[in-house]
């Protein structure tokens, strides 16, 4: 009987699945901040942190948003960037080019860029820097930005 007790008390636990943890990505952290106020310091610039995955800066009447997220459903580059080039009509897109990552830059004319990338099947990053010049001038930040966030991610 003692021998009894331990066997029907591991015979009844069943294996109780563990909760799938989603760890907190900071994108905004200080450097990619320091990097877009050396940029495009302003007298009247202020960050507004949403969110550890949601940041924006804004003055000189230009904003720079930095958005990280998650999808319930699959995320298929492909498909997620022909809606992008069907937005964007008007837009000149290309590859982003990072090692593992799908991603795509557009540049809109007289307004800025914007990068999307596709960081995991269920992750997806958006860059954008608008009103702060032509593209020439701001793609390269854009681009930068989301390198070092897709960092943060990984």
């Amino acid at each position: 009987m003692t021998l009894l007790f331990p066997l029907l008390a591991l015979a009844s636990t069943t294996a109780v699945p563990k909760p799938s943890v989603v760890v907190p990505v900071n994108v905004c952290d200080s450097a990619l901040r320091r990097q877009v106020e050396q940029r495009f310091f302003a007298v009247d610039g202020r960050w507004e942190v949403l969110s550890s995955e949601r940041c924006e800066y804004m003055g000189d009447g230009g904003r720079v948003t930095i958005r990280y997220g998650r999808s319930k459903t699959v995320l298929d580059p492909r498909n997620e960037f022909a809606a992008l080039r069907k937005a964007f009509p008007d837009a000149r897109a290309r590859d982003l080019r990072e090692a593992g990552v799908a991603g795509i830059v557009l540049d809109l004319d007289d307004s800025g860029t914007q990068v999307f990338a596709v960081a995991g099947e269920h992750e997806y990053l958006m860059v954008s820097v608008l009103g702060f010049g032509e593209p020439a001038r701001v793609s390269g930040v854009a681009e930068g930005l989301a390198r070092g966030a897709l960092k943060a991610i990984r």
